[in-house]
């Protein structure tokens, strides 16, 4: 008894004495804004400074309430899809919407669109997955309220790019 007792007391000590190996971390690259992008890819913080472009435009920071979700996708042709929860005020009780915009593999924007027609918030994004690229098109669900009472919503884009969301449950 004493024997495995003390084989025991060994392994768990050397198991307490082994360390992992150190991982040399190098320094971020300058990140310039045109590179190719695997999704999701951390972005370094660079203070109040983005390395990106404006996209749209919201008053409301929570964008969120739980889980964080995906509110930008990449399809397979390239194109960028990318939504959000807007509100014209920094405290939007009752005022807020879901906007969409798209860009093109040209690098041009489709522009900042609204997609709800009445109170909405905490919206999701994927694009659907198709055979064909030029089929994919942006999925957002969100809540919605309809004046009739609090829902779930799944809306989908027309045609990949198009913006016309028809808001058809």
């Amino acid at each position: 008894m004493n024997k495995w007792l003390i084989i025991l007391v060994l392994i768990v000590a050397l198991g307490f004495a082994i360390t992992p190996g150190k991982v040399n971390l190098q320094p971020c690259a300058k990140i310039r804004g045109d590179e190719v992008l695997a999704f999701p890819t951390p972005v370094p913080y660079l203070g109040s400074r983005s390395p990106g472009i404006q996209i749209g435009t919201t008053n409301y920071d929570l964008q969120a309430n739980g889980s964080f979700g995906q509110r930008i996708a990449l399809d397979d042709n390239g194109n960028v899809h990318v939504d959000w929860m807007y509100s014209p005020d920094e405290n939007p009780p009752n005022l807020r919407f879901i906007e969409w915009n798209f860009r093109y593999t040209n690098g041009s924007w489709y522009g900042e669109t609204q997609v709800s027609r009445s109170w909405s918030a905490f919206t999701q994004l994927d694009v659907s997955r198709n055979a064909n690229p030029d089929d994919q098109i942006t999925a957002l669900v969100y809540h919605h309220n309809d004046g009739t009472g609090y829902y779930s919503w799944l809306d989908f884009d027309a045609g990949q790019g198009w913006g016309a969301f028809p808001n058809n449950p």
